[in-house]
């Protein structure tokens, strides 16, 4: 198979052009930034491990929208649905056809790139979903059967490691970890608060 190197040098400048504008605007957070950018060159995911106020979720979003994916964000729960992650069930199509399809379009399933916030709490119903469409990029769609999803990178977040082994295959989907640390150093803490983000 031949590589092409101007492509390869093309992507590369791209890519260092994402990472310094977003260390301009976020401190301390290059590790996490280079982390983002090889888990969708190698269509991995990615968990952010840390406690809350991290700018994990900032971070993101931002990162997203600078390389152009479609994006869908969710905060998970013990009380999170099928239909908040997956989309709801069609009613014209269950009215009309008596088929039971979700209208996905714009929910996990349609997207490129995902957020998953406080991922080790989610839904026991919904974890065989999620299961499949990290690991085979498939989503069963009831009466559709199974469809083709577009994601690239799912990142997922917590205040905390999972404890429940019944997480442990959900863990094991994101190769990538990383514990995010809130800011250390004072005179960024600072800029931070002044809102002084370009001057490093």
């Amino acid at each position: 198979m031949s590589v092409d190197i101007k492509k390869l040098k093309v992507a590369s400048i791209a890519a260092e052009a994402v990472r310094q504008d977003l260390n301009e605007v976020f401190f301390e957070r290059d590790r996490e930034i280079s982390m983002l950018l090889r888990a969708v060159v190698a269509k991995e995911h990615v968990v952010f491990l840390g406690p809350p106020g991290t700018a994990k979720t900032n971070l993101v979003r931002s990162f997203f929208w600078m390389i152009g994916l479609s994006a869908f964000f969710d905060q998970l729960g013990r009380d999170s649905k099928k239909d908040d992650s997956f989309g709801p069930i069609s009613v014209k199509e269950f009215t009309e056809n008596a088929r039971r399809v979700r209208e996905v379009k714009g929910f996990l399933p349609d997207v490129q790139g995902a957020f998953l916030d406080e991922i080790f709490k989610c839904n026991p119903t919904q974890l065989n979903n999620f299961l499949t469409i990290l690991q085979d990029r498939v989503f069963k769609n009831g009466s559709d059967g199974e469809i083709q999803c577009p994601l690239e990178t799912c990142v997922g977040a917590s205040n905390e490691f999972p404890e429940d082994e019944s997480l442990s295959a959900l863990y094991d989907r994101f190769v990538l970890r990383k514990w995010v640390d809130p800011i250390k150093e004072p005179d960024n803490f600072e800029k931070l608060i002044m809102g002084d983000r370009k001057e490093k």
